[in-house]
């Protein structure tokens, strides 16, 4: 149990704390992910207050209902579910909310707090609960309560454990993270700090056999990302949703009282924020004002004709850039590929203003960093001391990052011979790895020492005379192919940004090799899969990973593929389990062509 190693407390403290209440005083609510949930008379007087109320009228998702038809419950579902995964507040609600609630309720009863156990210190403690802040309203001894509901020590919180399981079954996607077995496995331990040997903290921790379940929640979370809450078309609805409130905000309550709020001006009062839900959309539509017929018209654009603009291509991108920064750089490398584009088509132009870029971020929900550096695990042998583990401890096939960005393109016309050839100018320009310089440098001795050359374009015959050999290689930016003879032949090798210490490929370091930029970024990476040999259908077609071929596609193995774009590690065995055999672009008639025995049962990018 998480409370059993905090020792000192008072029996009142406890039953404030664990909210251990007659049975008769409890409200049921039948949830479909949770089944019934018993909540405190307390926490039934929040729910039933109008700023709870009105997450009826929000979609948890957003706009991705118009994508995914399933996708269409509502914010006051999870906020009970996070009620349920630990029976206390309810994390979503913003701290000015909250003590907007709590007036509320304290002006219908003043004494509301006090009948229930409960004073300002409480209040303030929930407070920081929802913003994940300092220790004030609790104290240092119960530190671990600030990693329940808003974790900033490393993301598990049962905020994900409720919108994973209740997003997943909305949208169809399968869950592979059991929230209940890890809630079995957590206690409470006093924690060595790392770098202070004599400052002690306590913490929530698990036992380290749940390793592989919590890495599996952070792939989850990343695979929710990837497959619905960053979708393509999903993401350009939810823009559009976005300009059609600005082209709203200064006219919805034109020649109304000079003392009512503007969209964007509610945010800043709490009473005005609380009247604010996806009901606005019916309120524009349904407004006769002539002043907005261009919100209106963007409405109507996705509602009725699903008008939006087209995709044209998505591609990761291999720089380590900021955001800003690099949104920057790609709208203005975009401009010029458009501008110097050849077209296929002499009648049909590209214009660079028609075009929007969007930079999308992906990680495992610690801003890109290992995902296990902040998580302690305690042994069956040892329960009461816990540290932090390896990621080999945890598996081989933990990925060396843990986050990316995809750039998108997007045309407002719906001209298909336009768009045709917008995704040509496209592919080009990922080509060049989006108009950024590119840099590989060869070194001639190990570890990057001794001379050096450096090279940012393709060379069919690389003259590298001035070195006497070429024992390390780093990949500045971009990615390369490397090929032992001139001319592009010979065999092959793939270099992604990064160190290669002491990388010796070619017999006669005099006569290098040739190099040029690789085309793994161009659209997207694409791998066809076949469950017999030789291409037979149905064909099975996908850009991401898959931990099981069976559970994702409802086949038993791969016979053969073709790789279309990217490069491809396949396994034998599901959830990446060895051997494995990397694919580059090309056909794989049977498993012998990609030198295995066995068929393969899961995949995942290089």
């Amino acid at each position: 149990m998480l409370w059993e190693t905090v020792k000192d407390k008072s029996s009142d403290d406890l039953k404030k704390c664990s909210l251990d209440f007659p049975n008769e005083h409890m409200k049921i609510f039948n949830d479909p992910i949770h089944g019934h949930i018993e909540l405190h008379p307390l926490l039934v007087k929040i729910i039933d207050t109008p700023q709870f109320q009105r997450l009826r009228h929000i979609k948890q998702l957003g706009g991705k209902y118009l994508v995914y038809p399933g996708a269409s419950h509502n914010r006051f579902e999870h906020s009970l579910g996070s009620l349920v995964c630990v029976t206390t507040w309810h994390e979503q609600m913003s701290v000015k909310m909250f003590k907007h609630i709590v007036e509320t309720l304290k002006k219908k009863n003043k004494d509301v707090l006090k009948e229930h156990g409960l004073n300002d210190k409480d209040v303030l403690f929930i407070e920081e609960l929802i913003e994940g802040a300092s220790t004030k309203g609790r104290g240092e001894d119960k530190s671990f309560l600030y990693e329940i509901v808003a974790n900033k020590l490393n993301g598990i919180d049962v905020d994900k454990w409720d919108y994973f399981a209740r997003d997943c079954h909305h949208l169809g996607i399968q869950n592979s993270f059991d929230h209940l077995r890890l809630m079995k496995f957590a206690r409470v331990c006093k924690v060595k700090d790392k770098m202070n040997d004599n400052c002690w903290r306590y913490h929530i921790c698990f036992r380290d056999k749940e390793a592989d379940n919590i890495n599996e929640m952070f792939r989850t979370r990343y695979t929710l990302h990837r497959q619905a809450y960053q979708h393509k078309i999903g993401n350009i609805i939810e823009i559009q949703f976005s300009k059609a409130l600005i082209e709203a905000d200064r006219d919805l309550h034109k020649d109304k009282p000079e003392d009512m709020f503007t969209i964007s001006a509610a945010i800043k009062n709490v009473a005005e924020y609380t009247k604010l839900t996806d009901g606005i959309f019916e309120q524009i539509l349904s407004s006769s004002s002539p002043y907005l017929k261009n919100a209106q018209n963007t409405l109507n654009r996705i509602f009725l004709s699903r008008e939006l603009p087209k995709f044209v291509g998505e591609a990761r991108i291999m720089e380590e850039n900021k955001y800003k920064k690099m949104l920057e750089k790609l709208n203005k490398t975009w401009k010029e590929a458009v501008e110097k584009y050849n077209g296929t088509n002499p009648a049909v132009p590209l214009n660079a203003d028609h075009f929007s870029i969007y930079v999308v971020d992906l990680d495992h929900g610690m801003k890109g960093k290992k995902t296990f550096s902040n998580i302690y695990f305690y042994s069956k042998r040892d329960n009461k001391n816990a540290s932090c583990i390896e990621d080999y401890q945890v598996s081989s096939l933990l990925p060396d990052n843990f986050s990316e960005e995809l750039v998108r393109v997007y045309c407002d016309t719906t001209d298909g011979k336009v768009v045709e050839e917008a995704e040509k100018c496209f592919k080009e320009w990922c080509k060049s790895n989006f108009g950024l310089t590119c840099n590989i440098i060869f070194y001639e001795d190990k570890f990057f020492q001794g001379n050096h050359y450096k090279c940012s374009c393709d060379h069919p015959n690389l003259n590298v005379s001035q070195l006497k050999c070429c024992s390390s290689i780093y990949v500045e930016s971009g990615t390369w192919l490397l090929y032992e003879k001139s001319d592009y032949t010979g065999v092959k090798y793939v270099l992604t940004r990064g160190e290669y210490p002491n990388f010796q490929l070619w017999k006669d370091p005099k006569d290098l090799c040739s190099v040029k930029m690789h085309s793994d970024t161009s659209s997207k990476f694409e791998i066809h899969l076949y469950e017999k040999e030789e291409f037979e259908d149905p064909v099975y077609e996908t850009t991401v990973d898959c931990l099981s071929v069976e559970s994702k596609f409802g086949i038993k193995e791969v016979r053969s593929c073709r790789v279309i774009n990217g490069v491809w590690k396949l396994y034998e065995g599901c959830d990446y389990a060895e051997p494995s055999y990397p694919l580059q672009e090309g056909e794989y008639r049977n498993p012998t062509s990609w030198g295995a025995n066995n068929p393969a049962k899961s995949f995942k990018l290089e």
